[in-house]
């Protein structure tokens, strides 16, 4: 039998390898399970999490006003059209963000215009939109006030926005290049100068400790596309991260009616959609405040209570901090 160094630090070698990838498969198999419970009792709220993790957890009860009984969610991809950056990285973004909120037992569609047309011209206000192709499809939205975009935001309609500056052009199906509009900014907030000009990116870290920010762990923080709340006449919430009173998240009510904006100042992709997930999933609004917020760790104190407003409370509940492992929010 050859008993070579070399022979013997091959064989070493092989056990090392088959060592780790029975490890991965190990680890990739093992099953693990989360549950949520929550029951109101007039003012207060108790939570269970039934889970053989470990990892800490985070809960909160939010006042988001009772607004917008959103039960579905839809992103607009349609390759016929032009858009702002890779096509191919920006469906890669929108699967992650479709990945991602899926842990928070949310679903994301992403759907063609046909859909999206549908929902607009029907009014739809049950169902949100995400828009993250740094444009906007002329169907819905060709610059001026007259577009259908409008009326369903005005009855109520809710969108988000990243990938660009929001409404600064629209994309003609077929076509190479966008068309740029002049008046966006009053046309979406009904202001002058809200939306960042300036096109270099920018970031903030100022995170105030005990904010709605902090609480709900939310570290979307680019500005660059962000706006400029102190300029608007109507309601809003910036969250904490902002440049120069730039937002980089910002959720306000639509000028000329009853519909909400949420505006990122930044972009979506791999590394950012957790984030954009974490903003999505518990139902925020312009109004949304703190009620009450606890972390722990399962295998210690998997359960509490939470104080809830009069009416409707939101309980937001989720494990993991940096990495969300999975989560829900629950509208009591």
């Amino acid at each position: 039998m050859d008993k070579s160094p070399a022979k013997i630090g091959m064989i070493v070698l092989v056990i090392f390898i088959a060592a780790i990838l029975l490890g991965q498969v190990i680890s990739y198999n093992t099953p693990y399970y989360s549950n949520f419970n929550v029951e109101r009792d007039g003012d207060e709220a108790r939570y269970e999490i039934d889970s053989n993790l470990s990892f800490n957890y985070t809960a909160t009860s939010l006042d988001n006003g009772g607004l917008y009984q959103v039960d579905r969610y839809v992103a607009f991809y349609d390759d016929a059209y032009p858009m702002q950056g890779r096509t191919d990285k920006i469906r890669d973004s929108l699967n992650w963000l479709r990945h991602n909120l899926g842990k928070y037992n949310v679903t994301l569609d992403i759907e063609r215009l046909p859909e999206i047309e549908r929902i607009i011209t029907e009014l739809d206000t049950g169902t949100a939109i995400v828009f993250a192709t740094g444009t906007l499809p002329m169907e819905i939205y060709d610059g001026t006030s007259d577009s259908p975009l409008f009326e369903w935001l005005k009855a109520g309609g809710v969108m988000y926005w990243m990938n660009g500056k929001i409404g600064s052009t629209y994309a003609e199906r077929g076509a190479s290049n966008l068309q740029e509009v002049s008046d966006y900014n009053m046309l979406f907030f009904g202001a002058d100068d809200v939306v960042r000009d300036d096109t270099n990116a920018v970031y903030d870290r100022n995170l105030m400790d005990g904010s709605l920010t902090d609480s709900l762990k939310i570290y979307f923080n680019e500005c660059t596309n962000g706006i400029d709340v102190g300029k608007l006449t109507v309601d809003f919430l910036g969250l904490d991260y902002s440049y120069e009173g730039y937002s980089s998240v910002a959720f306000v009510k639509y000028h000329d009616g009853s519909g909400m904006i949420c505006n990122l100042g930044g972009t979506l992709d791999h590394d950012t959609a957790h984030s954009v997930a974490q903003i999505i999933a518990p139902k925020l609004t312009y109004v949304s405040t703190v009620i009450d917020h606890h972390e722990g760790q399962i295998s210690k104190d998997p359960s509490g209570i939470l104080r809830c407003t009069a009416g409707e409370t939101d309980i937001f509940i989720f494990i993991g901090t940096m990495t969300v492992i999975s989560g829900q929010c629950f509208r009591i």
